[in-house]
């Protein structure tokens, strides 16, 4: 019974992190602006260096404004890298809720590596069913992006339309961080793939860091998941011993 509490509490949780990406990018938006214009010299001259340290494609990534140059390029960078956490961030959600969910209904994860015997004798079931979690969630994130989906709809005792509308989305997301993380944000075949195996387009354009378009529709994608996923969590699993 204490399950959709649980669920609940995680869910408020990672929308409360998605909302401190917002806000750390209007804190680099409005001390970036202040190094470039306020009085600081010794704060505009990190700046610039930093800057021109990071390769200029980033330059292009937002439209001209008050900051020029290689100082435009401070805010992509950094919202690229803010991106990799927020994708992250769902992946840890995805994460929470399936170990809260299967420390629930251990019997959706398979057969035990002891026998229901052995391991009451032994006084160690709850450690054999934590180790049987972990077994079975080992590798998941690793996996294509449709025996991804697969696994958290049926240990989720999900129907495909919770995903359906989103899930495109999600992995076009996951495959641009990790060619942020693996390949300094420019496409390659196995981005390509992914995306289209899941039924979305990838971005046009050898370069995919991240413009201000793209990281409030992505925060909009990760919003939708959340509130998806603890919706359906909270129907299905209310106590009912069907589940």
């Amino acid at each position: 019974m204490a399950l959709p509490s649980v669920l609940s509490q995680k869910a408020a949780a990672q929308q409360q992190r998605i909302n401190t990406f917002r806000t750390v990018e209007l804190f680099l938006r409005a001390a970036t602006t202040e190094a470039a214009y306020g009085d600081g010299l010794s704060f505009f001259g990190k700046m610039r260096s930093a800057g021109e340290s990071i390769p200029p494609e980033f330059e292009a990534l937002d439209p001209p404004g008050l900051l020029k140059d290689a100082d435009r390029r401070i805010i992509p960078y950094l919202r690229s890298h803010q991106f990799v956490g927020l994708v992250a961030g769902i992946e840890d959600f995805f994460l929470q809720v399936l170990k809260a969910v299967l420390g629930a209904y251990p019997d959706k994860v398979g057969s035990a590596p002891l026998g229901l015997s052995e391991l009451l004798e032994a006084g160690a079931f709850e450690p054999a069913i934590d180790r049987a979690i972990e077994g079975a969630l080992i590798g998941l994130f690793y996996a294509s992006p449709q025996k991804y989906r697969a696994s958290i709809e049926s240990y989720l005792s999900m129907p495909p339309s919770v995903l359906e509308p989103l899930w495109p989305a999600f992995v076009e997301m996951k495959a641009r961080r990790d060619l942020g993380v693996h390949a300094n944000w420019q496409k390659n075949d196995v981005y390509a793939k992914k995306v289209f195996e899941a039924g979305g387009s990838p971005a046009p354009g050898p370069f995919v860091g991240v413009d201000i378009s793209y990281f409030s529709a992505s925060e909009a994608i990760s919003r939708r998941l959340v509130t998806a996923i603890e919706k359906h969590c909270l129907a299905k699993f209310s106590g009912s011993p069907e589940a």
